[in-house]
């Protein structure tokens, strides 16, 4: 069990299709400053109303003025030379056989004709793939050229051509179709030079293969909800739950599993009752640790993490690569607070990759915190939280990293989750609090 987007069921564009990508689309950025660039990019292009492409029945009908405008100049003069091949290649008695040019006529002709379906297709796949709006909590740093061409497209305030920017579509090899984005300042990044130029093309074929892969051009950041459900249900999880396709769940668990100590009140909320000879409601308190302990949780969660990062001691890919990604810069690495987090999963996670001389166990909580920090790069050489890129492939370190901040993260909005479902946490019977310590933090009005 892994990750799946509800809009698409395969979200990678890492290492198994870099061929392409590096062919047709934007590497993602190894530096900040094209993370900002990406981002600065869309916040730019949300300032201003959107004028999305739109989809007709007919290839000149789709798109806005600027498209259409740019699909009718890409065919100018084309029914023409149509009208010329078929003369040439059709009849008793062909010109083309005279001339031994039939192969070469027909396969132009094929093309031609060919030509305004595929160029509709390729605009809608277009709107859809680059509409980086509709993905939950975009990470925009993750391809500044693909947001800029995004910004271009759409028509987005700030990216017209009165603004510098322009767009064209031309043919390209095997009868497919490139777009070509331009801008009169050299703003397309080219991760391979380090350099930026003036113009970035994607073409029909990628897109026409993403559309049929169920392959995303972006890669979407999975929602807690999506990922809460995948463990808790019943399609390759726990098995506690059963989700319809709203996300409204049925069924409960036996809280008495998830309790720290049943003798101890810590391990219970008490509703008080203001009624006289109606007894209080006893709520259990779900233990993190007994989350952890449970292995069908930590099953369904390992799962998820394979789909993510794959095996964490090699660097090939995990089918949900680009998930993985967006999931740590804009979750993981954000919500993430290493002054209450398990110290004895950093201790684990930075084992084999701590080179200094005192031992780990010999160190305060606070020293761990700080070494488990430099040890795991989470930070960068200005303080700030260090982003994964999105071109190079993840390091076991960076994939035991990921693994850790995923596991704590998971087991909490799964504990906090469990108790919002009251039912299944309403103790039928009280328990004896007599012999019981009094101290009950967890007591409720």
């Amino acid at each position: 069990m892994s990750y799946r987007s509800p809009r698409y069921t395969y979200i990678s564009s890492q290492p198994a299709y870099e061929k392409m990508q590096q062919q047709f689309t934007s590497a993602a950025q190894k530096i900040a400053t094209e993370r900002k660039r990406g981002e600065a990019n869309a916040a730019k292009g949300r300032e201003g109303s959107q004028a999305y492409i739109n989809k007709a029945a007919e290839y000149n009908s789709v798109g806005n003025q600027t498209t259409q405008g740019a699909v009718g100049k890409l065919f100018e003069g084309s029914g023409k030379r149509v009208g010329e091949l078929i003369r040439m290649t059709q009849g008793t008695n062909p010109q083309c056989e005279k001339d031994g040019n039939c192969d070469v006529l027909q396969t132009e002709l094929a093309e031609l004709q060919k030509g305004p379906g595929l160029v509709k297709t390729f605009i809608e796949n277009l709107s859809d793939q680059l509409d980086y709006d509709r993905l939950n909590n975009f990470d925009a740093g993750q391809n500044s050229n693909g947001v800029l061409a995004s910004n271009i497209l759409s028509g987005k305030s700030g990216f017209n051509s009165a603004d510098g920017y322009s767009y064209s579509l031309e043919r390209g090899e095997g009868g497919s179709y490139d777009i070509i984005f331009k801008s009169d300042e050299a703003e397309f990044y080219n991760p391979d030079t380090g350099e930026y130029s003036n113009e970035f093309s994607l073409n029909s074929a990628a897109f026409s293969d993403m559309a049929h892969n169920n392959k995303s051009y972006f890669a979407e950041t999975p929602t807690a909800d999506s990922q809460i459900q995948a463990v808790l249900g019943e399609a390759g999880g726990a098995g506690i739950y059963k989700y319809d396709e709203n996300g409204n769940r049925t069924g409960g668990y036996d809280v008495q599993k998830f309790l720290a100590d049943p003798n101890n009140l810590t391990s219970y909320e008490i509703s008080k009752s203001n009624k006289d000879g109606v007894a209080d409601t006893f709520y259990g308190v779900v233990d993190i640790n007994k989350l952890k302990a449970d292995n069908r949780i930590m099953g369904a969660i390992a799962s998820q993490l394979e789909g993510f990062i794959g095996n964490v001691n090699d660097d090939i890919a995990g089918a949900d690569d680009g998930a993985a990604r967006a999931f740590y810069n804009k979750v993981l690495s954000k919500q993430t607070d290493l002054n209450t987090y398990d110290i004895g999963m950093m201790k684990n996670t930075m084992a084999e990759f701590y080179e200094g001389e005192k031992n780990i166990d010999d160190m305060e909580d606070d020293e761990i915190r700080k070494v488990f920090g430099e040890t795991m790069e989470i930070f960068d050489e200005n303080g700030e939280r260090s982003a994964f890129g999105y071109r190079e492939n993840l390091t076991p370190k960076q994939k035991k990293l990921f693994s850790s901040l995923y596991t704590q993260h998971m087991l909490s909005v799964i504990q906090k989750d469990m108790m919002n479902d009251f039912e299944s946490r309403k103790l039928r019977i009280n328990p004896d609090i007599s012999k019981m310590a009094d101290d009950n933090s967890y007591a409720k009005d």
